[in-house]
């Protein structure tokens, strides 16, 4: 829906000026929602250690986000939006915090235990390293 307050939503704001609009972990000249969860060059790492292609992928079509090849159709959504959230929450960390969490420290956080193991199961066999 476009509603994530990425630096380019505060620049158009005009809470951030072009110079603070970058991406805070890579040369990008603009942090977007489509930069932080598919195009950084964390995100990309984080997607290809789980075998998930997304190229062409765009948020404002994240309803048609399709990682079923690696974790099945029974929990496709919940996945992709748990590692949506964590990629999220990782780069708040960096802004906010000035922290640095590992990759291996951002997959280990989307994992997710529930009662319903027959779904939840294959995301853990995605998400160990």
């Amino acid at each position: 829906m476009g509603r994530i307050h990425t630096r380019d939503a505060l620049l158009k704001k005009h809470i951030v000026e072009l110079c603070g609009a970058g991406c805070p972990e890579c040369e990008a000249r603009l942090e977007t929602p489509d930069h932080l969860i598919f195009a950084c060059p964390f995100a990309c790492a984080f997607w290809a250690v789980l075998g998930v292609d997304t190229t062409g992928c765009s948020t404002r079509d994240l309803h048609l986000f399709d990682a079923s090849a690696t974790v099945g159709p029974a929990s496709l959504y919940a996945f992709s939006l748990l590692c949506c959230w964590h990629l999220w929450k990782r780069r708040n960390m960096v802004v906010f915090r000035r922290e640095s969490p590992s990759l291996a420290t951002t997959l280990k956080a989307c994992r997710f235990r529930s009662s319903e193991q027959d779904h939840v199961d294959a995301w853990l066999r995605v998400l160990c390293l």
